[in-house]
């Protein structure tokens, strides 16, 4: 049973699109069963099989917030409210996916939610010979802060889920630190965040380990990427999500709670030792 609920956000700084799609759902958020769960590090992957999938269910129905295209089929990459497709471990501990969403920013149609619902399995052997068969429970839709809680905050520290990959290539006099610091700050900006970020920590090592290309992609194309840590002035609401792929599940950061640092640290140890 899928229960739908939505809530505004309270007036910390973050996301406007309770108040712009308050009487509409906004995420959606499935439960992964599998006696091989996936790896987190596989995280785009199972976001793009979930999104084809989803894709499928629309039939000759075109949706521009579940595709991300306009109806002329070029992408949407202005401004980013139409859906997101995230596959995360819903304990920050585990290294293992257990949950898959959908979020748009600019609210779900009816249509679209029946679309969402009908999923109830997640294949995907065609693009990856050890993808796991995937059972999919619809746990919960509605507002983000109900079906994402733990992707909301608010928070003064973000930790990345899934590396961060600058949307453009740096420049010859820039170093790599420079280059995502840059693009970060102005993915913030672009998104509505004007509280001032304290720091960006960067971190490469152990993140090489995780998909950054698309299905239809070769691995050669995978965009160069890396585990952040940032702190803000003041705490904001999430979800973060931001980067290459962003749609994809890449990108995606975590509220810091005091509990988080060995938990996190533990999680990459276990990514490591799969690589």
């Amino acid at each position: 049973m899928v229960t739908i609920l939505n809530t505004s956000l309270s007036s910390v700084e973050g996301r406007g699109e309770e108040v712009i799609a308050a009487s509409r759902t906004v995420a959606m958020r499935f439960h992964v069963r599998s006696t091989a769960p996936p790896m987190t590090q596989d995280a785009v992957l199972i976001a793009d099989a979930m999104r084809y999938a989803t894709l499928s269910r629309l039939a000759n129905t075109r949706s521009q917030v579940l595709s991300g295209r306009a109806d002329d089929g070029a992408y949407r990459e202005s401004d980013h409210v139409h859906a997101h497709y995230l596959a995360f471990a819903s304990d920050s501990a585990n290294s293992r996916i257990d949950t898959v969403a959908v979020w748009a920013p600019m609210g779900l149609s009816e249509p679209e939610v029946h679309a969402l619902a009908q999923l109830t399995w997640l294949g995907g052997r065609t693009f990856n010979k050890e993808f796991e068969r995937c059972r999919l429970d619809c746990e919960r839709s509605g507002s983000v802060a109900y079906a994402l809680p733990e992707l909301v905050g608010p928070a003064r520290s973000w930790a990345s889920v899934t590396p961060y990959a600058p949307p453009r290539n740096r420049r010859k006099n820039e170093t790599w630190q420079q280059h995502v610091e840059k693009h970060l700050r102005r993915d913030l900006i672009k998104a509505g965040y004007s509280t001032a970020v304290l720091s960006i920590e960067v971190m490469e090592s152990g993140w090489s380990a995780f998909r950054r290309h698309r299905i239809q992609e070769n691995a050669v194309q995978a965009r160069r990427a890396a585990g952040l840590n940032v702190v803000f002035a003041e705490p904001v609401v999430g979800p973060l999500c931001f980067g290459a792929l962003r749609h994809f599940g890449l990108g995606l950061f975590r509220p810091v709670t005091d509990g988080d640092a060995l938990q996190f640290a533990t999680r990459l140890d276990r990514i490591k030792h799969f690589a």
